[in-house]
C-alpha cells in the first residue's frame, strides 16, 4: 500500500473516532450554548456532513506535512472554538495546543478533552491585545509550531492583518499555515448569509473575503501560497467541477524566504 494511502487511512479513522466522541459529549452537554456552537455544528447541524469533510481535509493537510517533515508536528491551532480540529489533530500524534479569545469556548474545549480522554492542550488569549500568547505557545509546544491551522477564524478578526503580520514576525522559515475559510463567492455561503441576516436577524459582524483578498493580505505580511485552494461542498462533485465556488477553502501559505 503506498505511503500517502496509509496516510489518509489513518487521518480518517482519527477523524471517525473524534466526531464520534464530539457527538457523545454533544448528548451530555448539547443544553450548554458553547457546546452547541460547536459540537452541534459537526454532528447534527444541517451543515454537519461539510463541516466533518473540512475536518478530515484538516487532518489529511497535517498528517502530509508531518510526512514532509519525518516526524510529529508542534501545531497551534488559532481560533480553537471547543477544540474539535485541536483534539483532531492531537489524536494523529502531534502536539497541539488551541487559542481562543471566548472564556466559555476554552472552558468546552478542556472539558471536552477530559471527558472523552483526548490530547490537546487548550489557552485563553485576545490575538490582538495580548502581548505574550507567542511565547505561551512556545512554552506548551516546546518551541516554535510547524503548524498554524487558522479554521474558519480569520474572518471573525476586525484586525486581521495584525494578527497575520505578528504572525509573519514569529514564525520560522518552515512554519506553515493552514487555512480553511468560507468563501463569499459560493451560492450557499451567500443563502446562509441572507438566512443570518434577514430570517434569523443574527447581527454579528464579520469580514469575509475571497482567496484573493486572503492571497493579498498574506502577500503583504510576507507570506506566499504554498498549495492552492481545494474546496468542500454540499453540491455534489462542485469540488471537482467548479472548486472556486466551494462554501468551504482549504489552502496553505508559507512565508517568501526570498522576501526574509
Amino acid at each position: 500500500m503506498k505511503i500517502q494511502n496509509v496516510i489518509e487511512e489513518n487521518a480518517e479513522s482519527v477523524v471517525k473516532t473524534v466526531l464520534g466522541k464530539a457527538k457523545s459529549f454533544h448528548r451530555r452537554h448539547g443544553t450548554d450554548r458553547a457546546a452547541r456552537s460547536t459540537f452541534g455544528y459537526f454532528t447534527r447541524h444541517p451543515v454537519a456532513p461539510l463541516n466533518q469533510r473540512r475536518l478530515r481535509m484538516l487532518a489529511d493537510s497535517a498528517q502530509e506535512r508531518s510526512q514532509s517533515l519525518g516526524r510529529p508536528l508542534r501545531v497551534l491551532d488559532l481560533g480553537c472554538g471547543g477544540g474539535v480540529i485541536t483534539c483532531t489533530i492531537a489524536a494523529l500524534g502531534h502536539q497541539t495546543l488551541g487559542l481562543d479569545l471566548s472564556r466559555d469556548e476554552v472552558r468546552m474545549a478542556k472539558l471536552f478533552a477530559t471527558e472523552e480522554t483526548l490530547s490537546g492542550k487548550f489557552l485563553r488569549a485576545d490575538l490582538l491585545k495580548d502581548p505574550d500568547w507567542e511565547k505561551q505557545s512556545e512554552e506548551v509546544l516546546g518551541g516554535k509550531p510547524d503548524l498554524v491551522t487558522l479554521a474558519y477564524a480569520l474572518h471573525h478578526l476586525p484586525e486581521v492583518e495584525s494578527v497575520i503580520e505578528r504572525l509573519s514576525w514569529w514564525l520560522g522559515p518552515d512554519s506553515l499555515l493552514l487555512v480553511n475559510e468560507e468563501n463569499p463567492r459560493s451560492p450557499l455561503f451567500r443563502l446562509k448569509h441572507l438566512v443570518r441576516t434577514w430570517i434569523q436577524k443574527d447581527t454579528e459582524t464579520e469580514w469575509h473575503r475571497s482567496f484573493e483578498g486572503w492571497k493579498a493580505i498574506l502577500h503583504e505580511a510576507g507570506f506566499a501560497i504554498a498549495s492552492p485552494p481545494v474546496g468542500a461542498d454540499m453540491i455534489p462533485a462542485l469540488d471537482r467541477l467548479l472548486p472556486e465556488r466551494c462554501w468551504s477553502l482549504v489552502f496553505t501559505a508559507q512565508l517568501n524566504r526570498a522576501e526574509r
